[in-house]
């Protein structure tokens, strides 16, 4: 799934494999010298605050998923 870009300066998009790594979410970090995959921990750092509406999108899908578990 791509998150919203917005005015972030990258392109980000999450993917998670249910049967192989249902555990893990991987992010990837579309640079301009080219895709990066990065874990969830360091998505959610953005220091530089390049990735604010990626960040903001992907965790309200986390609290949308997190209803449905309930």
């Amino acid at each position: 799934m791509y998150l919203k870009q917005g005015k972030d300066r990258f392109l980000h998009r999450f993917r998670w494999h249910e049967l192989d790594e249902p555990e893990s979410i991987l992010i990837d970090c579309y640079y301009i010298r080219g895709i990066k995959t990065i874990n969830e921990e360091d998505f959610l750092m953005n220091t530089n605050g390049l990735s604010f509406n990626a960040i903001e999108q992907y965790k309200e899908i986390l609290r949308k998923l997190k209803e449905i578990e309930k």
